[in-house]
């Protein structure tokens, strides 16, 4: 552009024109006074000044109408855009038309459309932040789709992008979206990290839109998370810089958000109120994303207030919806709320189809293991990181023999956390197994005892021996869940194991109170030493797993009517706690493979056990112990942890 034409800008023209963050610096107020500015002077100079200070005006002037919410000019003006880049063949602003095109269909809810859009562009690209911006929106769209794979590697794409770039802004946008697909996957730790690293960078650049985002993300987190109080505060403060900043669109995602807080503080008049204000913006803007959520909400609302009709009519319209989008998340709600409508209503045969249809879409959803899933993709992004680090040190001839080294070590680093990786990925999938068997089973014979209970009459008798049953498989089931949380708590690196001194018999008798139903259902006697204080060095929680490991173990695979004997010994340094069984025993060789975590068992039923002797090898050698098995086949075990003696 020449520049006596920026003579004849007025200042707030000239104000965006020489910002680095053009129109996304400005509030809402300030966006009208230029685009009347950019009005006026392409009126004036429309043929006059030259062609890519005309594009760089009609960019400026769709943003801005895109953020104050006037989407539909705001698709004229890109349409009238791409028309004229594509006539002076400049591919830069072709791009920047396409990808407004693409943003307005997913402001209507129509992420297909948006992908395709972007999906023809992306290989025209050549002006890596251009690229960056378009694998980010990618990652959007697909999250939106519920493809969390596929957005996983758009925004890993865009976050390597921006990092190269040093763009510290851009790099914030991409931790937000990240963390709005690991929400998808239900990964909510890593996404209040994630959300918390992007207001950090928000707030230190006066990024004033994108933080009043991430504040509405963190009060969706701690309302999933049950802590009210501090949703309440982030989403107010969302609220504040949305009104001021944000587009109605952006502003009711907020307002949703507030809704949900006020109804899990049961106030559903408030709730509503935002609700339905949050709905009339979604409705006005043709979102059929935001409608469908939105009026699945509102039903979750009249169905706690006991206003069963209110909320079957508001579900109903929400699934209509949902299913003309395809959206697994939303579907996946509303079949959930009709299965408990139904249910409330005695409509069994009704509310059982709803909630097989709930677990089809559950299933599909999550066809793939999510920490699985993120750990590829996470070790991908940093694998090609270090490919092109190691790729610029090979062109390049400066430094070369201490650019060398620097990659050869790099590599070792690799090396070592594809090795730890690995590692875990080879735990995950025995811990997989054990959900598969250990849990699944137990919930699916629950499951099917409640069928027979509603469809069958029982006696007495038989009825309180079945509930019995369901109770230790329910037990059983908690066990486990709470080992596996336990084992993922106390894995994270840098931890460290601090070791005090611990009196063995409460904690021990602790696991017997545990286990006395599932004892009594087997009629098995559980004998415990007399001893009143017996004093070792270990960390009282992972005692209480590997106890209560020990005696489930016991009673797992114990005959009906026998009697496990707990007793304890010690020598100069040590103590052990010794589990006695009458079960069916092992051979040396499936002794060797448990201990070495090689190998899982099978009990009498044919369920696989083993993850609990796991955790039991691994925190009793945290804990500089050691457990020990003598067993034979079909003469029962002798399983005993050795814990060090405390020093008088």
């Amino acid at each position: 552009m020449k520049h006596d034409f920026m003579n004849y800008f007025s200042e707030p023209l000239k104000k965006v024109w020489e910002s680095k963050d053009g129109i996304n610096g400005l509030s809402s107020s300030e966006i009208q006074p230029v685009i009347e500015a950019i009005d006026d002077f392409l009126k004036k100079f429309k043929h006059k000044c030259s062609i890519d200070t005309k594009l760089k005006l009609m960019v400026m002037r769709a943003e801005g109408l895109g953020r104050i919410g006037n989407y539909d000019e705001a698709l004229l003006q890109y349409q009238e855009l791409r028309m004229i880049a594509e006539q002076h063949h400049n591919n830069y602003y072709k791009i920047k038309a396409v990808n407004g095109i693409a943003v307005n269909y997913m402001v209507h809810g129509e992420f297909l459309q948006g992908i395709e859009c972007w999906e023809s562009i992306i290989a025209e690209i050549e002006d890596p932040r251009q690229k960056a911006d378009i694998h980010n929106n990618l990652g959007i769209a697909y999250a939106m789709m519920d493809k969390c794979q596929k957005a996983l590697e758009n925004h890993y794409n865009s976050l390597k992008i921006d990092e190269e770039l040093g763009s510290e802004q851009d790099v914030g946008t991409n931790y937000l979206n990240l963390a709005n697909t690991y929400w998808r996957l239900q990964q909510f730790d890593k996404c209040l990290e994630l959300n918390l690293q992007a207001t950090a960078i928000f707030e230190k650049c006066g990024s004033y839109r994108y933080l009043s985002s991430s504040y509405g993300n963190i009060g969706s987190l701690y309302t999933e998370m049950g802590d009210y109080e501090k949703a309440l505060q982030y989403a107010s403060k969302s609220l504040a810089l949305k009104e001021k900043y944000a587009n109605a669109v952006e502003t009711a995602i907020t307002l949703t958000t507030l809704g949900s807080i006020y109804r899990n503080l049961k106030d559903y008049d408030t709730s509503l109120e935002y609700y339905n204000k949050a709905l009339a913006t979604y409705v006005e803007n043709k979102d059929q994303y935001s409608i469908a959520f939105t009026n699945l909400n509102i039903g979750w609302a009249y169905y706690e207030m006991g206003n069963i009709e209110e909320a079957s009519r508001q579900v109903k319209a929400s699934l209509k919806q949902a299913l003309e989008i395809d959206n697994p998340t939303v579907l996946m709600g509303n079949y959930k709320l009709l299965y408990i409508i139904h249910k409330h209503q005695n409509q069994h045969k009704k509310a059982l189809a709803y909630h097989e249809k709930y677990f089809e879409t559950y299933n599909k959803l999550f066809h793939e293991n999510p920490k699985l899933m993120l750990a590829q993709s996470e070790a991908d992004f940093y694998r090609k990181k270090t490919e092109q680090h190691a790729e610029i040190y090979r062109l390049g001839n400066i430094e070369l023999s201490k650019k060398n080294r620097i990659v050869s070590q790099k590599s070792k680093q690799l090396n070592a956390a594809n090795i730890q990786m690995q590692k875990h990925v080879s735990f995950l999938s025995g811990l997989v197994s054990v959900i598969a068997h250990d849990i699944r089973g137990p919930i699916a014979s629950v499951s099917q005892a409640i069928k027979m209970i509603i469809a069958g009459s029982f006696s007495d008798a038989e009825l309180a021996e079945l509930l019995g049953q369901m109770s230790v498989s329910t037990d059983n089931s908690i066990a486990i869940i709470n080992d596996i949380l336990f084992w993922i708590r106390n894995s994270q690196p840098g931890a460290k194991l601090i070791l005090a001194e611990v009196n063995i018999i409460p904690i021990l008798k602790s696991a017997v109170s545990l286990y006395r139903n599932m004892a009594s259902l087997k009629n098995i006697q559980v004998l415990i030493p007399a001893d009143k204080s017996k004093i070792v060095l270990a960390e009282s929680s992972f005692l209480q797993v590997v106890f209560r490991n020990l005696l489930h173990n016991a009673l797992k695979f114990s005959p009906h009517d026998s009697q496990i004997k707990i007793s304890i010994r010690e020598d100069a340094r040590h103590i052990y706690i010794d589990f006695c069984d009458h079960g069916s025993g092992m051979s040396k060789a499936e002794v060797d493979a448990l201990l070495s975590r090689n190998k899982q068992k099978k009990d009498s039923s044919g369920l696989v056990t083993g993850f609990g002797i796991g955790l039991c090898v691994d925190y009793l050698g945290q804990m500089k112990g050691k457990l020990l098995i003598v067993s034979n086949t079909d003469s029962g075990s002798i399983i005993s942890a050795r814990l060090l003696k405390a020093v008088p």
